[in-house]
């Protein structure tokens, strides 16, 4: 193997980092200015991520799957709302009870939060080099531009 071949190899694991860290920095970033409104709590997460998996469920089919009560189902379902990520629609089979939908806003989270980093650098392997250089830079420049935004720390 030539050290060519090689770092190509390693471009796209470095891109897929360089990707996710500035994922996170955009993540942590619209937390502390507050504008986005992220789900913190892992329940929460993992509640997403099911609703997005299985499709609609009912509050009290979550609190089964969760391990927790229904009352703490139904907060973590108004916390939900609140920030966008789902909402409540009528179950059509029974007209008593209502399901819990994850809004697009929703799915998007939930996907973001599981997407493997082997999933983005199978993909950028198939990317030309050109292309896998030109979006290096350009994480670059955008992570740059996203830890601006941050308080600064104690290095």
């Amino acid at each position: 193997m030539t050290a060519d071949r090689l770092s190509q190899q390693n471009t796209p694991t470095q891109v897929t980092e360089l990707l996710l860290q500035v994922i996170l920095t955009a993540r942590v970033l619209g937390i502390l200015v507050d504008v986005t409104r992220r789900v913190t709590v892992k329940r929460d997460m993992v509640a997403l991520q099911l609703l997005t998996t299985l499709g609609p469920l009912r509050a009290s089919e979550l609190a089964v799957m969760l391990g927790i009560s229904r009352g703490a189902a139904t907060r973590l379902v108004d916390g939900l709302e609140r920030a966008g990520l789902a909402h409540r629609e009528s179950d059509p089979r029974d007209r008593r009870a209502v399901l819990i939908t994850p809004t697009p806003a929703g799915r998007l989270a939930a996907l973001a939060d599981i997407a493997p980093a082997a999933v983005l650098t199978k993909a950028l392997l198939r990317l030309d080099t050109n292309h896998v250089v030109a979006l290096q830079s350009s994480l670059d420049a955008l992570l740059t531009e996203l830890l601006r935004g941050l308080p600064q720390c104690r290095p």
